[in-house]
C-alpha cells in the first residue's frame, strides 16, 4: 500500500476553527489518501492481485496467462521469441518457423549455413552430388532426371 499525502492550506476565514499551535494565522490539514497500483494482465484483462507478475514484451501477465501461442506451454521461466507480437516457445519456433532441410527433414539451426534451391532449403552437407555425395554448395552442377550431379559426374 502506498500512502500519498495531500496538503491543503487554508485560512481561518474558511470556517475552520483555528487549530494552529501558534494561536492564529494559517494552518494546514494533512489528508492521507491510500491507493494500490494493481497491474492488469495483458492476456485476460483481470487485475493481478496476488502471486507473481510476469513482465514480458513490455506488458504484465499472470504466470498462467503468459503462454506459447502455439502449444500453450507456460513461458514464465523459459526462453521464448516473439513472432507477430505473440510469444512462441523455442520448441515451437523450431517446429513452425525455422526452415527444414528438404533432404534430411531436420530443422536448420540459425547458426548453420544452408542454401536454397528452387525455394527449398538444404543443409550444405545435404545438397550433394547423386554419384559422389560431395557437397554442391557454391559449385556448378547439372540436373538430370531431377537428380543433381557435380560437373565431374554429370551423365552424358
Amino acid at each position: 500500500m502506498v500512502l500519498a499525502p495531500f496538503i491543503f492550506k487554508t485560512e481561518n476565514s474558511c470556517g475552520f476553527s483555528n487549530v494552529s499551535p501558534h494561536g492564529k494565522g494559517t494552518f494546514y490539514l494533512l489528508f492521507l489518501s491510500s491507493f494500490i497500483s494493481v497491474p492488469e494482465c495483458a492476456k485476460c484483462k483481470k487485475d493481478i492481485t496476488s502471486g507473481t507478475v510476469v513482465t514480458a514484451m513490455e506488458k504484465k501477465f499472470h504466470p498462467g496467462c503468459f503462454i506459447c501461442d502455439k502449444c500453450k506451454k507456460e513461458l514464465a521461466k523459459v526462453s521464448f521469441v516473439v513472432n507477430d507480437d505473440k510469444p512462441i516457445c523455442m520448441d515451437c519456433q523450431k517446429k513452425h518457423f525455422m526452415p527444414k532441410c528438404q533432404k534430411c527433414n531436420d530443422t536448420i539451426d540459425p547458426s548453420e549455413k544452408y542454401l536454397t534451391y528452387e525455394n527449398k532449403c538444404y543443409h550444405t552437407k545435404c545438397f550433394t552430388c547423386e554419384h559422389c555425395k560431395e557437397s554442391l554448395a557454391g559449385k556448378q552442377f547439372v540436373i538430370k532426371d531431377n537428380k543433381k550431379f557435380c560437373t565431374d559426374h554429370a551423365p552424358k
